[in-house]
């Protein structure tokens, strides 16, 4: 038993090794003991302790991530905006935490967002507000499918949490810079180091620079500054690829791949928003009834089989949709919700970031809530997927 013990000890002692770039001599120590710079991640009401991870430039290695350097490509403050997204912590403390927590494996339960009590009175939306954050509704944008497969895989309920706040667009039609900047910024991937200590609306400020990036290569007219005309997924992709954020991307086109896609990761969700997807209900869920009122882009955190539904973060502030562990933005929709969305052009984009490329983030080691889901491959190629860099 002891010998057994010791097995799985030495075990996550090389994955944490691997992850912190350093040798198993160095960690034998403690499981959970980091050669890098152990730091602590505040979103909402949950922490997550980590090392900073420096992995190895490949051939010609990538730039590490980038510093966000320049301002708002386009001034964020909007006419009536709201504050930023409810005064939530700053990604990262910088402070050092007593040698990070060690995951002891096993499939932990999930943390579901919560549902806000029955005797809580709902904030009524402005929805003439919300219409501001919506982007024209580019046809082109989604790739149409003549007929969608929509089976429901034996796979087990997944999901990928934020570990920076939650962003507000502050009435900017930026939802693509914004489902780009809080999907990378997820347990699976690691905080950038270049984002250590920004807040919400210094991240906002990122947001909008990668979405005024993406407008000056899409296949739309107008860029912002000053034109507010929307992008797209695939555009706003490529810049986080140009600024050494991912190295990839995934697109499934069909049903079956975006449960496969979840599976290894957070992505994004080009698609039209139907008035009833304004208003969700005290447990975040949405109906997609009403006329197509704009284009939006939001990220795809987690797939719940039991209820079939998944579930989605968006960039309207703290206050807007369910909260999980304090951090508001969440919403919910049924199977039958996207497979409709789908058929009416919906986009995916599922970001892959790789270790070989020099590319530096805070790695937590303490969030259990992507255990239980399991390595699917891409199967770049097949009719699930389009092929993609």
């Amino acid at each position: 038993m002891n010998r057994f013990v010791n097995y799985i000890r030495a075990t996550i002692a090389m994955l944490f090794a691997v992850a912190c770039n350093s040798t198993p001599a160095t960690m034998a120590a403690a499981v959970g003991g980091c050669a890098g710079a152990v730091v602590t991640v505040a979103v909402g009401t949950a922490t997550f302790s980590g090392c900073v991870s420096q992995h190895p430039g490949g051939t010609g290695g990538a730039a590490p991530f980038a510093t966000g350097g320049k301002a708002s490509t386009g001034g964020a403050k909007a006419t009536g905006g709201r504050s930023a997204a409810g005064g939530t912590a700053p990604i990262a403390t910088g402070g050092s935490a007593p040698g990070g927590a060690s995951a002891t494996g096993g499939t932990t339960a999930i943390d579901w967002p919560d549902c806000a009590p029955a005797s809580q009175k709902l904030e009524k939306q402005d929805i003439n507000e919300l219409r501001k954050n919506l982007q024209p509704y580019h046809q082109g944008q989604m790739h149409s499918r003549a007929k969608a497969s929509y089976v429901v895989l034996d796979l087990p309920d997944c999901g990928w949490f934020p570990l920076c706040p939650t962003l507000d667009q502050l009435n900017l039609g930026s939802c693509t810079g914004n489902a780009a900047t809080q999907c990378r910024c997820s347990d699976v991937f690691g905080v950038p180091v270049a984002w250590v200590g920004w807040d919400a609306l210094r991240l906002e400020t990122e947001a909008i620079d990668t979405y005024g990036k993406a407008t000056k290569i899409d296949p739309y007219d107008g860029t912002y500054p000053p034109d507010d005309t929307g992008s797209n997924g695939e555009s706003v992709m490529q810049v986080l690829k140009t600024k050494g954020l991912v190295s990839g991307w995934t697109t499934p086109i069909t049903f079956e791949g975006l449960q496969r896609a979840l599976q290894t990761g957070p992505g994004i969700m080009g698609s039209p928003w139907h008035t009833a997807m304004f208003t969700p209900d005290r447990c975040g869920q949405i109906g997609i009834t009403g006329v197509i009122e704009g284009g939006h882009e939001f990220v795809v955190r987690a797939v719940q089989y039991s209820t079939k539904r998944f579930l989605f973060q968006n960039s309207w502030g703290n206050s807007w949709g369910a909260k999980r562990k304090g951090q508001g933005g969440f919403f919910w929709m049924t199977f039958g919700s996207v497979q409709t969305l789908m058929s009416e052009g919906a986009d995916f984009k599922f970001p892959s970031v790789s270790a070989t490329r020099g590319e530096r983030a805070i790695i937590p080691s303490n969030d259990n809530a992507a255990l239980s889901c399991i390595a699917v491959p891409f199967q770049r190629g097949a009719r699930h997927f389009a092929n993609s860099p």
